[in-house]
């Protein structure tokens, strides 16, 4: 009965290591918020930066580290702006937006820790003076995309996975910013304790299934063992 056991608990753990294992993410990119908000059927969250008090012609200086509502914001050696009504630039800057510099010797990338685990996300993003630059955008879930602003307007993003993750990177030349941040489908995600735990119940649980069985179908079972 021991062996059985031991032979149960085995083959649960070994279940759950190789699906951990062999688990990556099957990522979809989106260029369009409409199709995008439809692949993830709701529940989604959107931080516009409508709310906060910015108003300094040159933007609010906000530090390297920022939280905003429910999501930290980080540049490590840079700034971070929260812009609102730029005149002089494009017409599509008169809203609020966060902006990032981390200055010449830095890459320019802004590190965005989301207030729990997400399998979507997108936003709208741009530069100043309407120039085109590469945005490269690194999900938690390890995969990555590069894609391009479009001259004196938006554009969107969106990631829609399979594997959940809570933090993603935007890295981009010159004055990047992004406006109307969504994410959605919101859940834990389970810790390999909480694996080994499963595992070790599942074997506990076909042991009691075999101790209650009847004589019968026991006597059967180790004859033919």
């Amino acid at each position: 009965m021991t062996s059985r056991l031991l032979r149960s608990l085995c083959i649960s753990l070994a279940l759950c290591l190789l699906v951990d294992s062999a688990a990556s993410a099957d990522t979809v990119f989106f260029s369009d918020r409409g199709a995008c908000e439809l692949a993830i059927g709701g529940g989604t969250t959107t931080e516009t930066f409508e709310s906060y008090p910015w108003g300094k012609p040159a933007g609010d200086h906000l530090g390297q580290h920022a939280t905003l509502g429910s999501i930290k914001y980080d540049v490590g050696a840079g700034e971070i702006f929260g812009n609102s009504g730029l005149t002089y630039d494009a017409a599509y800057l008169r809203e609020k937006y966060l902006e990032w510099q981390n200055g010449p010797a830095n890459d320019n990338t802004l590190a965005v820790t989301l207030p729990g685990f997400a399998s979507a996300v997108g936003f709208d993003f741009g530069q100043f003076y309407g120039t085109i630059q590469p945005f490269v955008v690194r999900l938690g879930n390890g995969d990555s995309v590069t894609v391009r602003s479009q001259a004196f307007n938006y554009r969107f993003f969106g990631a829609v996975s399979t594997e959940h993750f809570s933090r993603f990177r935007i890295t981009s030349p010159d004055f990047p910013l992004i406006d109307n941040l969504s994410f959605g489908a919101t859940s834990p995600v389970p810790e390999p304790a909480s694996m080994l735990l499963f595992a070790t119940g599942g074997a506990l649980l076909a042991r009691r299934r075999f101790k209650h069985a009847p004589a019968s179908i026991a006597s059967a079972t180790d004859a033919g063992m």
